[in-house]
C-alpha cells in the first residue's frame, strides 16, 4: 500500500480484461506524466468482479446467481444457478446497489480495505449508489460515446442503419417482402436490455441474442461455424472499447484478432439515433473521500466540462434508479457555438444537447412505448431536472399557431394533453391587391417555353394562397419544377395543385432550401419564391451571394394576436409551449410582458414552462428573445413533433 501523504506509490485497482486494463494504463501514464521526477510508481492489481467470472448466463441476471464454490465445480457442478430477487443466501447479492455493480463491488471493497488507491471505471458500468467513503475523482476524458454493429463485410447491405438490412424489404416492396420472408431474421448479439429494447423499437425485424464476454471472445463469436446457434449476423459493442483497445496496442499485438477485424465492416450508430448507456465512453476515476493526496493529483485529470454532460446522463439513471437492467440510454454534449438565427448575429456559447431513449417496458415509462427524443438546456442542472421531471410525471402540451390548423392537431392526437392557443391568422394579399396577380401573370408569361422555371414555397399557407390564386388566373403550370421548406408543405402541393416537388429542404429553412437549389446544375432561368410578407430573407441572400438572381410574391401575411393577461393566468405552472414560428413566439412574449411587467414576477411565471420551437428558424428567434429552447423539431411537422413531446 503507499504512503497516502507522500504518495511515491499509487496502486490501481482493475479488471483483469484487456479493455479494462487498456484504461487502468491509460490513468497510470497520465498520472507518470503530472510527476516530471519520474519518482512516483503506478502498478495495477488485478481484481476479478462477479460480472467477470459468471459469463454464462444473460448480463440482466448475473446479480442473481448463485455461484458454485471450489468444491462443487471440482465434483463436476460446472453450472452456476440463477436465484429469484427475494432469495438471499449468503454470497448472493441481495440490495439495489449490489444487483447494479456487477463489474464494481469487488473493486469498491479493495478501496475501502486499503488494498489499492484508486479504481479505474467504464463509468457506464458504475451504479449510481455510491458506497459510503467513496468518491468520484476525476473524469479524466470521454472518447466515443456511441455504439458500434460490426459483421462480415459481406452482410453489408444498405447505406443507412442498421446497414445489414436491405433497403427494399424495409420499405416493404414486393421483391422485399417476398425476400424478407424467405429467410429467417438476422441476429445481433448484445446482452444489454437498452440495446435489445432499442433494437425492438427501431428495427423489429432483428432477433436479438444474448453475447457475453470480453470484446475479443464477442468478436470471435462473429467467426463461429454458420451452423451454431450461437453464431450472431452482427455484434453491438461501445465504440470507446475498440479505439481504446486499437489505442492500447492490442490488437497490433494479436496479429490474429487484427486478422479478425479486418474482415469486418465496424458501423457507429449516431447518438441521434441509437443512444448509448449513460456516461458511455467516459472513465470514472475512484478513490477514498479522505485520501486528500491522492483527490489532489486526481483533480489535475478532471474534465469540468465532461462532468456537466455526464451529470445529466447520470442524474436520468439515478432518478430512474436504473443500472444495467434498464432500458435507458442517454447522451449529452456541449453543441459547438452556434450563429443565432438573425443576420448578422454574433456567435452563442453552445448549449447542452441530450439524447433520451426510454424502453416501453421501463417502470417510470407512463406510456409504455419507446421513444427517443431530443432536449437542450443552458446547464446541467435545468436539463437534467426538465428531462426527469418531463419523464416522471405527465405535462399539458400548448400548442400556439392558427386556430383552425390547432383543432386538426387536437382531434388527430387525442392521447396528447394539447390545449391550443390561438395566435395567428392568414391574410391572403391578392384578393386585396390586384398588383400581385398582375405581377405572377407577368412572370409566367415573361419566359420563353423551354426556359427552366421553378416555384418556391415555404408554407402550406402558401400553397393554399397558390392555389386560389390558380383558381382566379387559370394559369397552366405545366413544365415549372418546385421547392419547398417540409414535408407537410410538399403534401400541400400534391392535395391542392397535384405536383411534386423538385427540391425539399434538408433542414427545414429556406436557408437549407436556397443552398440545395445553388448547387444543382444547370441552373435555372427564372425563380420565383411565394411568400409572406415581411418574410425572412436568407433564401434570397443565399441565392443572391451565388449570383443567382430571385424574385419575390407576396401571397399572403400572418397576422397575429398578442394573448390577454386572462389566457396566461389560466395557463398551467408546468407545460411544455410549443410555437410553429418566430410570429407566434412574439405574440406569446409581447403579451406575457404586459400581463406580467415586473421581470420577477414573469421569471417566477415561467419557471415551470418548456418553450418547444418547431423547427430551427424559430429555435433562433427564440434565442434571439433570451429564452431557453428545450425541444426542436427536426423538421417542421406538428405531428411528428407532437408525438416526440409527448413521452
Amino acid at each position: 500500500m503507499s504512503d497516502s501523504n507522500s504518495h511515491t506509490k499509487i496502486i490501481i485497482g482493475s479488471r483483469g480484461s484487456d479493455l479494462a486494463l487498456a484504461q487502468s494504463r491509460y490513468v497510470a501514464a497520465r498520472l507518470r506524466e503530472l510527476d516530471p521526477s519520474g519518482k512516483l510508481e503506478v502498478e495495477i492489481e488485478i481484481i476479478q468482479t462477479r460480472g467477470d467470472r459468471i459469463l454464462d448466463v444473460p448480463l440482466a441476471q448475473v446479480a442473481y446467481v448463485r455461484e458454485r464454490s471450489d468444491a462443487s465445480k471440482q465434483a463436476g457442478e460446472n453450472h452456476n444457478e440463477i436465484e429469484s430477487e427475494s432469495e438471499t443466501q449468503a454470497g448472493a447479492p441481495t440490495t439495489a446497489a449490489d444487483r447494479k455493480g456487477v463489474f464494481t463491488k469487488e473493486l469498491e471493497d479493495a478501496l475501502l480495505e486499503k488494498r489499492v488507491d484508486l479504481a479505474v471505471h467504464s463509468y457506464k458500468d458504475l451504479p449510481s449508489l455510491m458506497p459510503a467513503g467513496l468518491c468520484i475523482a476525476a473524469l479524466p476524458e470521454r472518447v466515443e460515446a456511441e455504439d458500434s454493429i460490426l459483421f462480415l463485410k459481406d452482410r453489408l447491405a444498405s447505406v443507412d442503419a442498421p446497414f445489414v438490412i436491405d433497403a427494399n424489404s424495409r420499405n416493404g416492396t414486393d421483391a422485399g417482402a417476398h425476400a424478407s420472408a424467405s429467410r429467417p431474421a438476422l441476429k445481433i448479439g448484445t446482452s444489454s436490455v437498452r440495446r435489445q429494447a432499442l433494437i425492438a423499437h427501431l428495427w423489429p425485424e432483428l432477433e436479438c441474442i444474448d453475447l457475453r464476454g470480453n470484446v475479443p471472445t464477442r468478436i470471435k463469436k462473429l467467426f463461429l461455424d454458420a451452423n451454431d446457434p450461437a453464431r450472431p449476423d452482427a455484434i453491438l459493442l461501445a465504440s470507446a472499447g475498440l479505439a481504446r483497445l486499437k489505442a492500447a496496442g492490442f490488437f497490433a499485438a494479436n496479429p490474429d484478432m487484427q486478422a479478425l477485424l479486418d474482415r469486418l465492416e465496424i458501423r457507429a450508430l449516431p447518438v441521434d439515433l441509437f443512444p448509448p448507456a449513460p456516461a458511455q465512453g467516459a472513465l470514472a476515476i475512484q478513490c477514498r473521500e479522505d485520501d486528500d493526496a491522492t483527490r489532489g493529483i486526481l483533480a489535475k485529470l478532471h474534465d469540468t466540462d465532461l462532468e456537466a454532460c455526464l451529470d445529466v446522463e447520470r442524474g436520468i439513471l439515478k432518478a430512474l434508479e436504473g443500472g444495467c437492467h434498464l432500458p435507458l440510454g442517454a447522451h449529452c454534449r456541449r453543441d459547438d457555438a452556434e450563429k443565432n438565427a438573425s443576420a448578422g448575429a454574433a456567435k452563442r456559447p453552445g448549449r447542452l444537447s441530450a439524447y433520451i431513449f426510454l424502453g416501453g417496458e421501463a417502470e417510470d415509462n407512463r406510456g409504455k412505448r419507446s421513444f427517443v427524443a431530443r432536449r437542450h438546456g443552458a446547464n446541467a442542472a435545468e436539463l437534467r431536472d426538465a428531462i426527469i421531471s418531463e419523464i416522471k410525471s405527465p405535462m399539458p402540451i400548448i400548442v400556439t399557431g392558427k386556430a383552425d390548423r390547432l383543432a386538426e392537431l387536437k382531434a388527430a392526437h387525442p392521447r396528447v394533453e394539447l390545449r391550443p392557443m390561438p395566435l395567428l391568422s392568414t391574410i391572403e394579399t391578392f384578393s386585396e391587391d390586384s398588383r400581385v396577380g398582375k405581377d405572377f401573370d407577368n412572370w409566367i408569361m415573361g419566359q420563353t417555353d423551354n426556359a427552366r422555371r421553378l416555384l418556391a414555397v415555404f408554407s402550406v399557407a402558401g400553397v393554399r394562397a397558390l392555389s386560389n390564386l390558380i383558381k382566379e388566373t387559370g394559369h397552366n403550370l405545366a413544365g415549372i419544377e418546385w421547392g419547398v421548406v417540409g414535408h407537410k408543405t410538399a403534401e400541400a402541393l400534391k392535395d391542392l395543385l397535384g405536383v411534386d416537388y423538385r427540391f425539399l429542404s434538408p433542414d427545414g429553412t429556406g436557408a437549407g432550401l436556397a443552398r440545395q437549389i445553388a448547387a444543382h446544375e444547370p441552373r435555372y432561368d427564372a425563380i420565383l419564391a411565394l411568400t409572406a410578407e415581411k418574410g425572412r430573407e436568407e433564401f434570397y441572400e443565399i441565392l443572391f451571394e451565388h449570383g443567382i438572381a430571385t424574385l419575390k410574391l407576396s401571397l399572403y401575411r400572418t397576422e397575429t394576436r398578442v394573448p390577454e393577461a386572462a389566457e396566461f393566468a389560466q395557463l398551467p405552472d408546468r407545460a411544455k409551449i410549443v410555437f410553429g414560428s418566430p410570429s407566434a413566439a412574439g405574440a406569446f412574449f409581447t403579451g406575457l410582458g404586459r400581463a406580467l411587467p415586473d421581470a420577477q414576477a414573469r421569471k417566477s411565471r415561467e419557471a415551470g414552462w418548456l418553450y418547444c420551437a418547431l423547427g430551427p428558424t424559430t429555435r433562433g428567434a427564440l434565442q434571439d428573445m433570451d429564452k431557453s429552447v428545450y425541444a426542436s423539431a427536426s423538421e417542421p411537422d406538428y405531428d411528428c413533433f407532437l408525438e416526440e413531446l409527448s413521452i
